[in-house]
């Protein structure tokens, strides 16, 4: 089955037109809150006085940097932690926004916290991701970079599919890009104008272009996942009676 990637742009661009822009409002309070929750586990940890004192120290001419992690209390490891699933829980719930809104369903602000309906089957399930592709990249680069592309569809699947475990919706990631990972590459790689431009827009300050390229690159990913599930317009998706889902 042929994936035209100029269509899933089209159809991307036009779900935020359609929504009349709210897909993008909901992006920007997304990112916010996102960019609030870094913020607050960077000054928890002691990372942002740190990189202050490493970047003065450097600014300084200093070649060896002889100073210590800041001193932090335990409660706020336990804080930093609880923000990192925050964070996980609330990416998933933006997944789960952007497949809704890629089928023209019901979509809302409410939807970014659908990843707290079944937390730990979404916290293990990236844990076993991230590890899986850790130990691939660590040991050799390559294996790191497929298991990367074959876990990649894993939240859209766990999100049609609410009554899987974590490791059954990572195996159906895996047979749904099972021949498919050079092509999702390519797509990848067809924003990486866009990602550039975000990323230098980021460099003085202002992220604004994030508001954009998120959900665009969402939509896609999404819309790609529906085409290769071969979802149709009309097609029933799980209850949100019975699944918490939406």
């Amino acid at each position: 089955m042929y994936i035209d990637r100029t269509f899933l742009k089209q159809n991307a661009k036009q779900a935020i037109a359609e929504s009349r822009f709210k897909i993008l409002f909901v992006a920007m309070v997304f990112l916010l809150l996102m960019y609030a929750l870094n913020l607050f586990a960077q000054n928890l940890s002691g990372y942002a006085e740190f990189a202050a004192r490493y970047t003065e120290k450097l600014m300084e001419g200093e070649t060896i940097l002889r100073f210590s992690w800041p001193q932090v209390e335990p409660y706020a490891w336990v804080l930093v932690l609880c923000i990192i699933l925050m964070r996980i829980l609330m990416r998933a719930g933006c997944t789960s926004y952007f497949l809704l809104s890629s089928r023209r369903e019901p979509a809302g602000f409410k939807n970014l916290l659908d990843g707290f309906y079944f937390p730990v089957k979404v916290a293990v399930m990236e844990v076993l991701k991230y590890a899986v592709i850790l130990c691939g990249a660590v040991f050799f680069l390559f294996p790191g970079i497929l298991f990367f592309y074959m876990f990649r569809l894993s939240l859209f699947v766990l999100f049609d599919n609410p009554e899987m475990g974590p490791v059954g919706c990572l195996g159906e990631s895996a047979r749904l890009m099972s021949g498919r990972k050079w092509e999702l590459f390519l797509l990848d790689l067809s924003f990486a104008g866009w990602y550039i431009f975000s990323y230098f827009f980021a460099l003085t300050g202002y992220p604004v272009l994030d508001v954009w390229v998120y959900p665009y690159t969402g939509l896609t990913y999404a819309g790609y996942y529906n085409s290769l599930i071969g979802w149709q317009p009309g097609q029933t998706p799980p209850d949100p009676a019975d699944t918490g889902w939406r």
